[in-house]
């Protein structure tokens, strides 16, 4: 990793070698781009609306000239490699140097530390608002609150600009998407995620309409715990699902293809499909063969993420011209099997190769076996039993689901409609998100150990386990509320307070006394980023309020009067 400087913008500018020959004026985005930069940004530069850009047209490298519409990178060469690392003052550098009035971009990603909710539309904005004045989260309000803010400057639209921290994303499986999290009525008006591969524009940005971009709030991004942006993304998923109104376009897809009952392929697995693919992916059948292909995958519980992957990969290897008209069959494929629409998948498949392979049908259905032997095959070996009556992944997923009852006192959601779980663990019990890291990381230790360390869950029996669990919280638990630190018990006559500390110790008090326990369904919390308390003791002086009034120096023993009361 790139250290970067702790200089001030403009002392850089000043320092910046002689060669360079830049004047650090507001007409020139350099001293922009070093502002941000100062506060670990990663930047580029995004030509302005209007300005000619080359674009390429195919793998010969033809380009053509087109006007830029102010948002798309294009034009001003790559920048993936600024996804994964911290970028240095000599690439900001050369990156804005000699182009004046270009509109900047801030790249977004768990590794960079950086995500952004790009928030389009009044409508969309009031519903922003909405729910997370819901939510009652006072830390989540106020991170949102003092946090980098901007103005689009299209009509409404609004960047709330966060950090994370990258150490709580390592590993693929724990990585932030960039998506699309709700959606109203009409074109503008959705709430998106920008993370992996996502970048956003900031000021002094020149939208298309003319207008500038701007500051709401000119400060640095505040932070949040992965646990506090999952259940963000959480609750617009969820507001979204309840939208009677919501459009079931690309985001209707996504957010239900992505869910628990698709699986994500490793880079390593989407190779091995396009490699078998592209032996039979032919001039001539290509149409038709799209369509099988799309609808096998979505049979198979590919994700479309992952599927998007395959035919980007499987176009490009076979330098299909017809790419963008690939990936709608796709998208239109899984919108339509998420319909309940019927899906040729194997058939249509099998029908092209069988004419790939002039009318040899058992040459084909080896071929059509082979693509369905990687692309069902679960990563970790989770198959089918050698005799083909049941799937390990569902016998995995069964004892997974049964271990989880084993040990859970309650299955709810609580007061914003989110699943819980109230389970056993070790010596206590435990409130865990059902769509937690730390739940799946539980279930997948539970079935380790009851194999007694022989055997480890697939990601696609954990995935289907949580799905079935999570509808068990929703449609067949209690719904609770969760306090934060502090609630009310049974019919408050009593208050709870939580000590945060690994064992989930509690302490009752009542208008006579108080005792400390373990937490239990009589109150229950969530926790936020809360730190150990210091536990009570009873051991104390019986002057120990006369030795405290002492230190404040009342001298008039009449002024010692305490009023208090529950």
């Amino acid at each position: 990793m790139t250290e970067r400087t702790d200089r001030q913008p403009e002392d850089v500018l000043k320092n910046l070698p002689q060669s360079a020959n830049i004047a650090p004026d507001r007409s020139h985005r350099l001293e922009d781009a070093l502002n941000y930069h100062a506060q670990d940004l990663n930047v580029i530069p995004i030509p302005k609306p209007g300005q000619q850009v080359a674009e390429v047209l195919n793998n010969d490298n033809e380009t053509s000239s087109k006007n830029a519409d102010g948002k798309s990178a294009r034009g001003y060469g790559t920048w993936g490699e600024l996804q994964s690392q911290p970028q240095t003052l000599e690439d900001v550098q050369r990156r804005f140097q000699g182009k004046e009035d270009c509109n900047i971009a801030i790249l977004t990603g768990a590794v960079l530390g950086i995500i952004a909710f790009d928030i389009d539309g009044e409508v969309a904005q009031n519903h922003f608002d909405h729910m997370i004045a819901g939510l009652n989260d006072p830390q989540i309000a106020d991170a949102i609150r003092n946090t980098m803010q901007t103005r689009t400057g299209g009509s409404c639209g609004r960047h709330i600009i966060l950090r994370v921290n990258p150490l709580e994303f390592i590993g693929n499986d724990n990585c932030i998407r960039t998506a699309t999290l709700w959606r109203g009525n009409g074109s503008h008006s959705e709430i998106k995620l920008k993370a992996e591969g996502g970048y956003i524009i900031v000021p002094p940005s020149v939208h298309a309409s003319g207008k500038r971009y701007e500051f709401i709030n000119e400060v640095t991004p505040v932070a949040l715990s992965r646990e506090q942006i999952t259940k963000l993304v959480q609750l617009f998923r969820t507001s979204n699902d309840n939208n009677g109104d919501a459009g079931e376009g690309d985001i209707s897809v996504r957010n239900r293809a992505e869910n628990s009952l698709f699986k994500n392929l490793e880079g390593s697995k989407v190779k091995e499909v396009v490699s078998v693919l592209r032996k039979h992916y032919r001039a001539g059948s290509r149409d038709e063969m799209i369509f099988g292909i799309a609808g096998l995958l979505f049979k198979n519980r590919v994700s479309l993420p992952s599927a998007k992957e395959i035919i980007d990969a499987l176009c490009d290897s076979t330098k299909d011209e017809e790419k963008i008209s690939r990936l709608d069959v796709l998208k239109n494929t899984y919108m339509k099997g998420l319909n309940g629409e019927e899906l040729k998948a194997k058939s249509q498949v099998w029908e092209v190769f069988t004419l790939l392979h002039n009318g040899d049908g058992a040459t084909a259905n080896k071929a059509l076996q082979s693509l369905l032997q990687v692309i069902s095959q679960d990563d970790d070996g989770d198959g089918n039993d050698s005799n083909g009556t049941e799937p390990k992944a569902s016998k995995s997923a069964n004892l997974l689901i049964q271990l989880v009852k084993e040990n859970t006192l309650l299955f709810f959601k609580d007061q914003y409609g989110m699943p819980n779980v109230l389970i056993k663990v070790t010596s206590h019990v435990e409130i865990m998100p059902i769509q937690s890291k730390k739940f799946e990381y539980y279930i997948s230790k539970s079935y380790f150990d009851s194999t007694k360390g022989e055997k480890v869950a697939g990601s696609e029996s954990v995935n289907n386990a949580i799905r079935v669990i999570h509808a068990q919280a929703l449609f067949s638990g209690q719904e609770r509320t969760l306090g934060l630190r502090v609630t009310w018990g049974a019919k408050n006559r009593e208050i709870y307070y939580d000590f945060g500390n690994s064992e989930w110790d509690v302490i009752k008090i009542t208008s006579a006394t108080w005792s400390i326990s373990k937490m239990s369904d009589a109150a229950l919390f969530t926790r936020f980023n809360q730190k150990a308390q210091v536990m009570p003791s009873r051991e104390y002086p019986s002057d120990i309020f006369d030795q405290y009034l002492d230190l404040m120096q009342i001298k008039n023993l009449a002024a010692r009067v305490l009023k208090f009361g529950l």
